[in-house]
């Protein structure tokens, strides 16, 4: 019995953290807060975030990808995303954030687990990032 019941607690914790986004996505919280801070301020993101204060503690315990596109379009990869701690994307008018928590297997074409947040919404959603032939794209689990 007592077996029984630590098997559920600890099932119980697995399901409850499974579902929190990780500790390293919200180490870019306040960059994403500084970048809504200067969109709020000029009017539109900047093309060079890499200087952005808010940076400076995150680079300092992560490995960052950075990614920048025309207004419409971000151009990113999805080996770059999984082979690194945390990624930026950015364009003038728009910004992605995600945080893997899983890898990309080269051998098929498949997904791999992250966590997401846009300059749409300040809520982390966790999903997958979709690779193949057709394209790559972000799903809501």
């Amino acid at each position: 019995m007592l077996i029984l019941g630590i098997a559920c607690v600890l099932l119980a914790l697995w399901f409850i953290l499974g579902q929190r986004e990780p500790a390293k996505a919200n180490a870019l919280d306040p960059v994403a807060d500084e970048l809504l801070q200067i969109r709020k301020k000029t009017g539109m993101y900047p093309t060079d975030i890499s200087v952005l204060s808010s940076l400076i503690p995150v680079r300092e315990r992560y490995t960052l990808y950075f990614g920048q596109g025309t207004d419409t379009n971000l151009a990113w990869s999805p080996s770059d995303v999984s082979s690194h701690d945390l990624t930026v994307l950015v364009t003038t008018n728009y910004f992605v954030m995600f945080a893997p928590t899983g890898k990309i297997k080269l051998m098929s074409f498949s997904s791999f687990p992250v966590w997401r947040r846009t300059s749409d919404d300040t809520d982390w959603q966790k999903g997958r990032i979709h690779w193949s032939l057709i394209g790559t794209y972000w799903s809501e689990d």
